[in-house]
């Protein structure tokens, strides 16, 4: 896609300082443009604070995938399973919940979700290695260290399925481990497991909080403004919005980026695009170090639904797939019931967290995030709505959208991830 170029500068008022927000705002920064970011937390330490670290180059596959319904009974009856839907907020969910199993009804719709997706996974790791080299951050915050998935029984990885397809049909491969490769790569794993599915290409951040704020910290050394206000709503003329109104305020709008993550649902329905953002609730459990203990990527251990990521401050079990909205208090019983699976799969791990956390991923039916140009008001972007992957897909998020501010030229079609998709 060719867009005509410009070399006007902006006032870009971004909406989120979540890791999305932050690499955004600094990306338009670097293309000359006034940047005000708005956020009333602390840059970084919501949803992007408790990740599990990984900054992913394979993930094509949608949640959402045939004959998932068929599981649907014992994902919601299990205390094993990691879904929840919350009473409370059945209203919202369960609507949801069947454009979720409608978007993955059909192989041919999978396929058409790993072609949107393959392009930017090819980019993710460039883009932040590119955007902290250009601010002077510690390349040493993210590594090569690669994503592990572990099976205590053979059978139930299918090598020859879709996934696998998908993966070599875009040239992601994958090595396939048995018992004695994965004790040379992750000897402090139980035994128990039988197979490995090794994707050597991931990067991994051992403290996502701490690459947050060294991009917000390059960002404020930059000249980005930051506005710790609450963004309620908007004036909007024939044009597009003209001011922002926060809960202390109005603040005249020149370009408008909206990256809110579990909160971009109803300022995108203001802004002319409802997307049905729900707020994926996810849990974690920092478990501090414990002399001995061995783990030197993120595992996930198919059977239990956790990860395990080893964390500058000890190892983080997270796992959850909660769909409790906003406002319900967090329930921590199944990421504890999940810390006792934990400690078998990682013998020698501790039973006594020191760190319990909740967060809210953006999440969208069909699992591909909003991204680019209102279709109804030329000053107005998007990028909220990336699920699972906002750390992954942050960077490369920026560099769309701020091609997109600029007009300048796209690296690849981003038709699949329009606001008016809906």
């Amino acid at each position: 896609m060719i867009l005509n170029p410009t070399s006007a500068q902006y006032h870009v008022s971004v909406i989120g300082a979540g890791i999305v927000g932050l690499c955004t705002a600094l990306k338009l920064l670097d293309d000359g443009h006034r940047v005000t970011l708005f956020d009333p937390r602390v840059a970084g330490t919501a949803t992007s604070f408790g990740n599990a670290g990984s900054i992913s180059t394979t993930a094509l596959m949608p949640y959402s995938t045939p004959g998932l319904w068929k599981r649907l009974p014992w994902m919601l009856g299990s205390d094993r399973s990691p879904l929840r839907l919350p009473v409370s907020n059945w209203h919202r969910s369960l609507p949801w919940a069947v454009r979720f199993l409608a978007a993955g009804f059909t192989r041919e719709q999978v396929e058409q979700h790993a072609a949107a997706m393959a392009p930017m996974m090819r980019r993710t790791v460039d883009a932040h290695r590119h955007l902290m080299g250009r601010h002077d951050i510690d390349p040493l915050l993210i590594r090569p260290a690669g994503w592990l998935s572990v099976y205590r029984r053979r059978k139930d990885v299918d090598l020859d399925g879709l996934e696998f397809e998908l993966l070599r049909r875009h040239d992601m491969d994958v090595d396939v481990l048995g018992p004695e490769e994965l004790n040379q790569l992750e000897p402090g794993l139980s035994r128990e497991f039988q197979l490995g599915i090794f994707n050597k290409h991931d990067w991994f951040t051992v403290q996502p909080y701490s690459l947050s704020k060294a991009y917000y910290e390059a960002f404020l050394g930059a000249g980005g403004e930051i506005c710790g206000e609450q963004v309620r709503r908007f004036e909007i003329g024939p044009q597009g919005p003209t001011r922002i109104v926060t809960d202390l305020g109005f603040h005249a709008v020149d370009r408008l980026v909206l990256c809110a993550g579990a909160w971009s649902r109803s300022l995108a329905k203001q802004l002319g695009s409802p997307a049905p953002v729900e707020a994926e609730r996810g849990y974690h459990l920092n478990i501090p170090w414990s002399e001995g203990l061995s783990l030197n990527r993120p595992v996930f251990v198919a059977d239990g639904y956790y990860v395990m990521c080893p964390m500058r401050d000890g190892v983080r079990v997270t796992s959850g797939s909660e769909f409790g909205g906003v406002e319900l208090p967090p329930d921590f019983r199944r990421i504890y019931r999940m810390l006792d699976e934990a400690r078998r799969s990682l013998p020698g791990l501790g039973d006594t967290p020191d760190r319990e956390w909740m967060g809210w991923r953006p999440s969208l039916p069909d699992s591909r995030p909003v991204i680019g140009r209102s279709p109804l008001f030329g000053n107005v972007f998007f990028g909220f709505g990336h699920g699972h992957l906002g750390l992954t897909l942050s960077a490369i998020t920026a560099e769309i959208v701020s091609n997109l501010v600029s007009q300048r030229s796209l690296p690849f079609d981003i038709a699949a991830f329009r606001p008016d998709r809906f």
